[in-house]
């Protein structure tokens, strides 16, 4: 048996060629990937599988026409929860409460986002700033900020804008999260999973709990070697961390099936996968036969629509949302990028009185939604 990745496997391929069995963990990342198709290409293997709890339609359409010839058309076998309960008596999904919190900016956040909104940035420099602080907090903003600072795409924004301090929206959010759900007194919760997809933020909401909260956390990012994360989970498994913060390189390969609280600080709405992944993360079946999911969502920005975005995405796909979610996701539209836009022109409106400036500014407006999407 040999376990490698694809990149390590091409460079002694010939040695390889005799297995006659393949199989791939995590398949969704070798659709389009040509480390992949370039190696099973060359392997031909007679028996080839892959596993994944979503592979999304439109990877689907990514394979090669040369890995079809040679190794053959794939076949799709798909198990939803209701078919595996027949295929198993005994498998019983939890069921999981989706519980959904405004992370609010303050009125310094706030003003800092308008600005963002309609200053003249270039679209996608405006949409990756506007993305870091409504989805990460003014922390991974400002690591963006200096980023783009350097690059020249863009000028200085923060020039008259109040200092801000302490706690990012996203941290201050978490905090009353695990505030209403008495986390200090709810061991039967332990160990609780937070997902952000900043390293930044993950560092800041770890500090920002052991300074309120007598509990014990560990943070798993990128950066944390193999043994650590190995290290880490296996002391979550037994009850010496109660809360283990993480950054995308939790949402694959980790299991915790006891976790009875899972808080998602942000939604990546362009991959459908990575949030079923997540939410993978809590629905392992356990004793525990209610779990809770938490979203944090940042009220007059764009990220609000994500959530209901992904969810759509993956009815789109066939996944039984409706199975897993005991309550189901009213109003989010209302409270998103939209709330701001109006918010602006009714401010403006008020103060100027003025019908000419109200639709000057409103046409400013639409050309910077424009630009930004």
């Amino acid at each position: 048996m040999v376990i490698t990745t694809p990149q390590t496997a091409l460079k002694c391929v010939e040695t390889l060629k005799d297995y006659k069995f393949v199989i791939i963990d995590e398949v969704h990342h070798a659709f389009g990937n040509k480390f992949y198709v370039e190696l099973i290409t060359k392997l031909r293997p007679e028996f080839l599988f892959g596993f994944s709890a979503l592979i999304p339609k439109r990877k689907k359409f990514r394979i090669p026409q040369e890995f079809v010839i040679n190794v053959g058309e794939p076949k799709y076998y798909e198990y939803d929860y209701a078919k595996l309960v027949e295929i198993d008596r005994e498998f019983k999904l939890p069921n999981v409460i989706l519980d959904m919190f405004d992370s609010e900016f303050n009125e310094a956040e706030k003003e800092l986002y308008e600005r963002l909104l309609f200053e003249d940035i270039d679209g996608r420099t405006r949409y990756h700033l506007e993305k870091a602080l409504a989805s990460y907090g003014i922390k991974a903003f400002l690591e963006s900020y200096e980023n783009v600072l350097r690059k020249g795409n863009v000028t200085d924004i923060l020039e008259g804008i109040h200092q801000i301090r302490g706690l990012s929206h996203k941290a201050r959010t978490v905090l009353e999260v695990l505030e209403a759900y008495d986390v200090q007194n709810s061991p039967e919760l332990w160990p609780i999973l937070i997902f952000t997809s900043r390293k930044v933020t993950a560092k800041e909401i770890e500090k920002a709990i052991r300074s309120n909260f007598n509990l014990r956390v560990a943070v798993i990012t990128g950066d944390t070697s193999k043994e650590d994360r190995l290290r880490i989970i296996s002391r979550a498994k037994r009850g010496i961390f109660q809360i283990l913060v993480l950054t995308i390189v939790g949402e694959e390969g980790l299991d915790v099936p006891t976790a009875g609280l899972l808080i998602m600080t942000d939604i990546r709405s362009k991959s459908e996968t990575a949030f079923y992944q997540r939410l993978g993360r809590l629905i392992r079946p356990s004793q525990r036969t209610v779990k809770y999911l938490a979203v944090t969502l940042t009220p007059g920005t764009r990220e609000y629509n994500d959530l209901e975005i992904v969810l759509e995405k993956l009815k789109k796909e066939g996944v039984d949302i409706d199975s897993i979610f005991q309550r189901r996701l009213e109003d989010i539209l209302e409270k998103g990028l939209s709330k701001t836009i109006y918010e602006r022109i009714e401010s403006v409106y008020e103060k100027r009185g003025s019908l000419c400036l109200f639709v000057k500014l409103l046409l400013e407006m639409k050309l910077a939604l424009l630009k930004t999407a």
